[in-house]
């Protein structure tokens, strides 16, 4: 059994979002990526979590454990919170299920920026990206 620890961050712009991530445990991994489209800061948050578990899923058994971390609060009620969710943040909430099922268990949890600096910073330059691209 490994634990894979994931944090991940947004960073939304008027044309697009970066998206951030860092995984350790018996991988340590790190990557960005744009993604062109208009989103809001939650959306652009969900869009990074997603990224995040994508990759840590393809590197994990069904024997390992994930902790999750992220630094808006709302976003885990809406994908793991007790309450259900409606619309498109129902099927958004089944695509984290999805990714997570892979893990025997997980934790999700809020943590402050200055412990997700990493992820932040990738998200960033992942938009600064896209905008120079975009030129």
């Amino acid at each position: 059994m490994e634990t894979f620890t994931v944090y991940t961050d947004a960073s939304t712009g008027d044309e697009a979002v970066g998206v951030g991530y860092t995984i350790s445990g018996p991988i340590d991994i790190e990557g960005s990526k744009y993604i062109y489209g208009r989103f809001t800061s939650m959306e652009g948050e969900f869009q990074a979590l997603i990224e995040g578990l994508r990759i840590a899923r393809f590197h994990a058994t069904e024997h390992d454990v994930c902790h999750v971390y992220v630094d808006v609060e709302p976003l885990i009620e809406k994908v793991d919170g007790p309450h259900p969710t409606f619309g498109i943040w129902q099927q958004r909430r089944a695509s984290v299920e999805w990714l997570l099922s892979r893990f025997r268990s997980y934790e999700m949890h809020w943590c402050h920026r200055s412990h997700n600096t990493r992820a932040h910073d990738l998200a960033k330059a992942a938009l600064y990206e896209a905008r120079d691209r975009k030129i």
